[in-house]
């Protein structure tokens, strides 16, 4: 699972974001929330080094950051935690998901397509032109999301 560090900036109870050393590699260390952050686009950008270079995302947290035009196709994110983030135009076909959550996100324009997501959540999320269909879609909680024009065609929901 991912390391759950509070942000250091007083009196926020957000938690923050994952940190990397020098070998863009993920540590225990505290830091800050996205909106905390010093300097967001670096740290977004280091994230999405991060992603882009390792096809198995272990304990990654990326709460509350906006990323779009990424191709996620048959990367492997275990124990990650997405939660307020907006994601568009993600194109993640045979992505593996294991216990990810994406509670209150934002995914619009998406493909999931033959995705395998077990025992994650997307409780609250709003879901716009999101395409799941032909995939796994075991033991997760789709509970109060708001789907438009979305398909879970052919999907083991």
């Amino acid at each position: 699972m991912y390391t759950y560090n509070k942000c250091l900036c007083p009196d926020c109870t957000k938690s923050a974001l994952s940190s990397f050393n020098d070998s863009c590699e993920l540590t225990d260390e505290p830091g800050y929330c996205i909106e905390h952050t010093e300097d967001k686009d670096a740290a977004i950008k280091k994230i999405r080094s991060y992603i882009d270079s390792h096809d198995k995302i272990v304990g990654l947290n990326a709460n509350g950051i906006t990323i779009s035009d990424i191709d996620l196709t048959n990367k492997k994110f275990y124990g990650c935690t997405l939660q307020h983030v907006t994601l568009s135009s993600v194109h993640a076909n045979g992505l593996r998901g294991r216990m990810c959550m994406f509670d209150f996100s934002t995914i619009t324009d998406c493909d999931l397509i033959n995705s395998n997501i077990q025992f994650s959540s997307f409780s609250g999320s709003r879901l716009v032109h999101v395409l799941f269909t032909g995939s796994d879609l075991i033991h997760n909680n789709f509970n109060g999301i708001t789907a438009y024009q979305s398909s879970f065609d052919d999907s083991d929901l």
